[in-house]
């Protein structure tokens, strides 16, 4: 517990509360974080793309202002590249 409140940011500490208290429900939200990161993070991974290929081609600017300009006359949704 020493540790966690040494580690307690400034603005997690709660004005009339136990340090204790604030230091625990740090850590706790700070797993919960990790959890949420991890399982999203997990689902985005390579080896659970069941039936899907990353396409990691690299394109130049022109390749990518035809490729653009074909798709969106043929299709009126939006495209989108990174």
């Amino acid at each position: 517990l020493k540790e966690l409140k040494v580690r307690l940011p400034a603005e997690c500490k709660g004005k009339g509360r136990s340090s204790t208290l604030d230091a625990l429900q740090y850590a706790l939200n700070c797993v919960k974080q990790v959890r949420a990161n991890q399982e999203y993070y997990h689902q985005w991974g390579v080896e659970e793309c069941h039936g899907c290929s990353l396409d990691l081609s690299v394109y130049t600017t022109e390749e990518l202002d035809n490729i653009a300009s074909e798709y969106t006359l043929k299709n009126t949704d939006t495209f989108s590249m990174a």
